[in-house]
């Protein structure tokens, strides 16, 4: 979904400043969502699989997670990353890698939690610029590889998760399946209420558990920002 960025070198939050200016994929609504929605009860350890500018992966750190790694394949996200990483008050909890995730053995993490934002415009003409092509279309990360390679890498309690868009439902209840992963958690996004579904907040989990399902809409019909949306961003939006 949107950006909701201004065309300043820095993305300000409350309690930190991002740079995304280097890397091909900008802040968004959809990182800022994801990170602010997944539980983290429990979770010590995460990785943060394609980190881009390191958004969720500071957001995490900022709720308490001790430990999380950030993954990214293209150089210079990687490297502004870091450079984000470094100014932040939770440097010393994150690490960044610059390197393919499906080529890592993600299993000597220990991770508690594997969290993407991940790309999905695998229908899409690719765009001529190379780095925003890799970020922003499926290649050897899509939805199947993500769920295939977190069951492998996530221990007995580990949760997998991760926002995508409406119309890929069906295709990653049956991935989980496939997988041995279970849906315990999902969010189903819309911009306002009387619209369909743009994105769904996934959480999975190797244990067996029910779904829990809700639906949060950004925007009221009256144009102001819905309370659930507030309540859950307000830890990290300036303006909320």
């Amino acid at each position: 979904m949107g950006n909701n960025r201004n065309r300043e070198s820095f993305f300000k939050f409350k309690q930190f400043s991002l740079s995304d200016n280097a890397g091909a994929m900008k802040i968004g609504t959809d990182g800022v969502l994801l990170g602010a929605w997944i539980p983290i009860d429990g979770i010590r350890s995460a990785i943060d699989v394609g980190c881009g500018t390191g958004l969720i992966s500071v957001m995490l750190a900022q709720r308490g997670v001790e430990h999380i790694v950030g993954i990214e394949i293209d150089k210079n996200a990687s490297n502004e990353a870091l450079c984000n990483i470094s100014n932040c008050a939770w440097h010393e909890n994150i690490s960044i890698i610059n390197s393919d995730v499906t080529t890592i053995d993600l299993s000597i993490y220990s991770p508690d939690l594997i969290v993407s934002n991940p790309p999905f415009f695998s229908e899409s003409l690719h765009c001529n610029d190379k780095a925003r092509s890799i970020a922003r279309h499926e290649g050897n990360l899509n939805f199947r590889s993500l769920i295939e390679l977190s069951s492998k890498a996530l221990g007995k309690n580990g949760f997998l998760a991760f926002i995508s868009p409406s119309d890929r439902e069906e295709e990653i209840v049956f991935s989980a399946a496939m997988n041995k992963l279970f849906v315990c958690r999902k969010t189903y996004v819309k911009t306002v209420p009387s619209k369909s579904p743009k994105r769904i907040l996934w959480l999975l989990s190797k244990q067996l558990c029910s779904t829990s399902e809700n639906v949060i809409f950004i925007k009221t019909t009256s144009g102001y920002y819905s309370s659930d949306y507030i309540n859950l961003t307000k830890d990290f939006y300036l303006h909320l």
